[in-house]
């Protein structure tokens, strides 16, 4: 059985500062039209007003998507997988050899879907933070709130953004991990691997049995899919070399 390759967590952090880096470009955005919103509780103010100045911090928000980030992040964890792979397979890292073809066919397809649903992800943020900042400001024009209120639930989405792009960063250096390793296994004949958790507190029950089990990579565990696969999973797959 090999040894596990767990995803970076050198990327991860550096991936989770820049989308929260990204989210707080947003949140500075969002702070210098605030005033306006918290305009909407007047009623001397216009729904015109309102829609324009929605609509174009609508704008404001979406010009601060960065997909470079996601190229990043997937090109990082590729050579951080390939690296680990090289070193529990023996082969010296950068060496032109059969065997590291082999591994890494049909890699440039996978990094492609990842950087693509990265960068689906990415735009969802400012999506998201406009949709739910319309919602508020909209309900305060016939909801009757004070304009503390409505601060404060401007405020509270922009901490929920935050913490999704953290969130988002989490999950998706493990997912990006967790199916390079898949592909580079299965390319060098792997067929079957061993479940390895966190081993910790945060490892959930549908996880925590799994570990230390086989399990076939034709065959993904139908209620988590393999190591990497589910919502912020960190297990890994620990290969089995066939005989």
């Amino acid at each position: 059985m090999l040894l596990p390759v767990p995803h970076s967590t050198s990327n991860e952090v550096q991936y989770t500062k820049d989308l929260e880096g990204m989210a707080q470009a947003m949140q500075e955005e969002v702070a210098r039209v605030e005033p306006a919103l918290l305009n909407v509780v007047l009623p001397s103010v216009g729904l015109a007003a309102i829609t324009e100045t929605l609509v174009t911090l609508g704008r404001m928000l979406l010009a601060k998507i960065r997909p470079s980030i996601a190229t990043d992040m997937v090109r990082r964890e590729n050579l951080h997988n390939e690296r680990l792979m090289n070193q529990v397979m023996g082969i010296g890292f950068g060496n032109f050899s059969l065997r590291t073809l082999v591994m890494n066919e049909g890699i440039d397809r996978e990094l492609a879907a990842r950087v693509a649903e990265n960068v689906s992800l990415i735009k969802s943020i400012p999506e998201m933070y406009h949709t739910k900042l319309n919602t508020v400001v909209y309900e305060a024009v016939s909801g009757g709130v004070t304009r503390d209120k409505l601060a404060e639930e401007i405020q509270k989405i922009g901490s929920v953004t935050l913490s999704r792009a953290r969130i988002i960063a989490r999950d998706q250096v493990a997912k990006a991990n967790g199916a390079l390793t898949q592909i580079r296994q299965q390319n060098l004949g792997v067929t079957e691997y061993v479940w390895q958790t966190s081993q910790d507190e945060r490892v959930r029950p549908t996880h925590r049995v799994k570990h230390g089990k086989t399990f076939r990579w034709d065959s993904p565990p139908p209620d988590t899919g393999h190591p990497g696969h589910d919502y912020m999973c960190r297990c890994v797959a620990n290969a089995i070399i066939p005989r």
